[in-house]
């Protein structure tokens, strides 16, 4: 069961979702897709970024980094994976058929 959780900041109202299965709360990954493209595809990045002026790196998602893939796309869609359920570790172009089953 997924429910939202309503978080106020100083400017702006954010939604977090919360994941109950079985009585127990699970990991939950949020990411953001923006419009990628001439297709106007959303497009979220599977993996944790960083670094400096000297250096930058990138680094993947285990298999057991979080249970749920949360993504709040630019379109204001919401989609909710099992994390497990994903092979795909890079970048993932949500709006598709192919993930239209995990829209919430």
């Amino acid at each position: 069961m997924v429910t939202k959780y309503l978080c106020r900041l100083a400017t702006r109202e954010i939604m977090f979702p919360i994941v109950k299965k079985a009585g127990n709360l699970e990991n939950v990954q949020v990411k953001y897709a923006g419009l990628c493209g001439r297709t106007k595809t959303c497009k979220v990045g599977l993996c944790i970024t960083g670094g400096n002026q000297s250096y930058s790196y990138s680094k993947k998602y285990k298999n057991d980094s979080f249970d749920t893939l949360f993504v709040y796309t630019e379109k204001g869609e919401i989609y909710v994976i099992p994390w497990k359920k994903l092979g795909i570790r890079n970048e993932l172009s949500i709006d598709t058929k192919k993930y239209k089953m995990y829209r919430f």
